[in-house]
């Protein structure tokens, strides 16, 4: 038996248990904040994509050279007829 009644065996058969239960948690939110910190700056990323491609299409229409849709792989060849 222990020093205090054998709470002390108790509380060493747990440590371990709380030990690994605090590294999970610390190793979770570590990924879940990475998580979120990569899907905001993939948004950011796409909104800045965008307003480039918003902002040639405009600038296209104000100059009568757009013959509709740009197309999505960027290329400036229209389409033949």
């Amino acid at each position: 038996m222990g020093i205090i009644g054998g709470w002390d065996e108790g509380l060493w058969a747990i440590v371990p248990t709380i030990a690994v239960s605090l590294l999970f948690w610390f190793v979770m939110r570590a990924i879940l904040r990475a998580d979120r910190t990569e899907r905001a700056a993939q948004a950011r990323y796409e909104a800045q994509l965008d307003a480039r491609i918003l902002a040639e299409q405009e600038v296209r229409a104000a100059d009568g050279r757009d013959g509709g849709s740009m197309p999505l792989d960027g290329s400036t060849q229209r389409p033949s007829r």
